[in-house]
């Protein structure tokens, strides 16, 4: 689902609906059932400790876990407890789809390597064109719709709501503004030409899991990038094709940033580690091994790159800055969350520049900052390029209030009840007023004033109707904002 608004930080988003489930995905049936597509974004929520959690919990954190024991030790418990949703029920739901394709008979998960993953695209491709040409596909298939989603209203009144599938991701062409790529948890890519009206598949001649990134070249919207569990693809022509750019098995896109003023220039954010390449994407250079969860380009200095990162040592996210676009960067970490409590753990984080204010950088912290925490340490703001850093809402994590709300969970003011952790992150700063900011979490929170305060929007509070909960993605462009549910 996505939501558009031409007045982005006040109350008054417009619905555009992404007929996503009009466009009849049934390529992958088509081309016969030995090929698997599998979706959704999972990252492993936090356990700092295993005292007074089921069994199933424990056996799901275990190094090396048995799918078919968490399975029977998941259904005895829920048959003497009464089901609650929690945070682990909920990865778990996500988790057990995700694995399941790559099982042994004996319950284990077993990933394919690089060459295997090569190998099930090329056998793809071929598949797709002999004698099932993408051209004769379409001569045999209509679509009967759905064309549009309505709320389920008892009284009658309905209306559109945008909840048609998960989308995860989104660009918008800083050169065409009309022009956007969204990645969806359905394996698609989707492209618009006329600013969101319309939307039409873009990548029915490839095969991609969940897309959980994209980015589209800053001077030429032809030249696209999007990130899946496996690896980093490229178009060069809107879309008509794609080329796989890097093969690495279980990589784990977050996300994906090119530099404006050289394009050739292009970095890449993921769970397994932090690539550059310096030609457009034809090689790649891994710089970090560790968790890398955001990476953004300074908007008045883009030779200025801010990445976050994963230092599992000292078990919380840090945040690096290079000035040579990428060949070499420098911690920096005065005023930035220094937890040292036994109970501290990093669920990840997200950042967010903004032109109004070039030297402005908003980062949102989810984890534990000490025990009895829940899923969310706060909102940091830097003034100048990252130097130094502030919590304008503190203390880092709980007690969470009304003045000091959990932005994460589905209790914000008690900061009770569950998360879903990074699945659910998004975060952006209005491009007229850098003190505006949008956070989404469950629900989607606005900041007017640098990140003292937040008022929920929408999702499991708010005024905004039909915004779906679970926010995916934010991104700001001008007077235009895009969201992610």
């Amino acid at each position: 689902m996505m939501l558009f608004t031409s007045n982005p930080f006040q109350l008054g988003f417009s619905i555009t609906l992404l007929r996503l489930l009009s466009t009849c995905l049934l390529f992958v049936l088509l081309i016969g059932s030995s090929i698997s597509v599998s979706g959704q974004k999972i990252n492993l929520p936090v356990l700092t400790k295993m005292d007074n959690v089921p069994d199933w919990i424990s056996l799901m954190f275990a190094e090396d876990p048995n799918v078919w024991l968490i399975d029977k030790s998941y259904s005895d418990y829920y048959k003497v407890h009464p089901f609650e949703k929690t945070t682990f029920t909920q990865y778990y739901k996500k988790w057990r789809r995700a694995v399941n394709p790559y099982l042994t008979t004996d319950g284990y998960v077993r990933y394919p390597s690089d060459e295997a993953i090569w190998s099930q695209k090329t056998t793809f491709i071929d598949k797709l064109y002999q004698g099932n040409s993408l051209t004769s596909r379409d001569a045999n298939w209509a679509c009967l719709g759905p064309f549009e989603m309505l709320n389920d209203a008892i009284d009658g009144d309905q209306k559109p709501v945008s909840w048609q599938a998960n989308v995860y991701c989104v660009d918008q062409s800083q050169s065409d503004p009309k022009i956007l790529f969204c990645g969806t948890e359905g394996s698609e890519v989707y492209k618009t030409v006329d600013g969101g009206i319309n939307w039409q598949p873009a990548s029915r001649n490839l095969l991609v899991e969940a897309v959980t990134a994209v980015e589209i070249n800053p001077s030429n919207p032809d030249i696209v990038f999007i990130g899946d569990r496996n690896g980093i693809y490229r178009t060069t022509n809107g879309g008509g094709s794609w080329a796989s750019v890097l093969v690495e098995s279980q990589i784990n896109v977050n996300d994906i940033a090119i530099h404006p003023l050289n394009t050739n220039i292009v970095f890449v954010a993921a769970e397994k580690g932090f690539w550059r390449s310096y030609d457009g994407g034809i090689q790649w250079t891994k710089v970090y091994n560790q968790r890398c969860f955001d990476v953004e380009l300074k908007p008045d200095t883009p030779d200025a790159v801010y990445l976050l990162k994963d230092n599992p040592t000292e078990n919380r996210c840090e945040f690096w800055k290079s000035t040579n676009a990428g060949m070499t960067f420098s911690l920096k970490s005065s005023g930035w969350f220094a937890g040292t409590d036994a109970g501290r753990s990093n669920g990840g984080a997200r950042m967010t520049v903004t032109p109004a204010d070039p030297k402005r950088i908003y980062a949102v912290l989810i984890g534990q900052a000490k025990d009895g925490d829940n899923g969310f340490i706060g909102v940091y703001r830097s003034d100048d390029a990252g130097e130094s850093w502030t919590l304008p809402n503190p203390p880092a994590g709980g007690p969470y209030s009304q003045a000091h709300p959990n932005l994460a969970v589905i209790n914000p003011f008690s900061g009770t009840g569950f998360h879903q952790g990074y699945y659910n992150l998004g975060i952006a700063a209005s491009h007229e007023n850098a003190d505006q900011l949008l956070v989404g979490h469950l629900s989607l929170w606005r900041s007017n004033n640098g990140g003292s305060s937040f008022q929920i929007m929408g999702g499991y509070g708010g005024g905004l109707e039909w915004i779906h909960p679970d926010v995916q993605d934010i991104k700001v462009l001008g007077k235009d904002t895009w969201l992610c549910t």
